[in-house]
């Protein structure tokens, strides 16, 4: 019997991004155009919809702005922003499920012990409780 399940989706997604980000050559001189960082992140933020541990895939990211700035430190506004962007696109995915389920379980009169912090995490409390 099989079952539906997110590790080859999420190893789909997270290689594909990886192969747009060190898997293709660079033709300029640049260390990887910002398009290819793009689809990339795109790439991480699906893995990262299958599997909440996507969202150490930025890491990656930072990387190749972290080399982008050693390179030229005149490019350092630029990088900060473009890094701010891909990465608020790669972790919307946990953002929108961290909301969705503060919504869920948030208000109301009976309310679960996590709505209390500031953030309330649905991961954090349920690895507590049940791990």
């Amino acid at each position: 019997m099989t079952v539906v399940y997110a590790e080859s989706l999420f190893t789909l997604w997270c290689c594909a991004g990886l192969w747009w980000l060190y898997g293709r050559p660079v033709k300029s001189g640049d260390l990887v155009p910002n398009h290819r960082r793009l689809a990339a992140a795109v790439c991480f933020a699906l893995a990262t919809a299958t599997r909440s541990n996507g969202s150490l895939l930025l890491i990656f990211q930072a990387h190749i702005s972290a080399l982008r700035v050693l390179r030229n430190w005149k490019r350092l506004p630029s990088e900060v922003v473009l890094f701010a962007v891909l990465a608020g696109l790669h972790l919307a995915p946990v953002m929108l499920h961290l909301q969705y389920a503060a919504g869920i379980y948030c208000v109301g009169a009976q309310t679960s012990p996590y709505c209390s912090n500031l953030l309330p995490n649905v991961y954090a409390y349920v690895q507590a409780k049940y791990w």
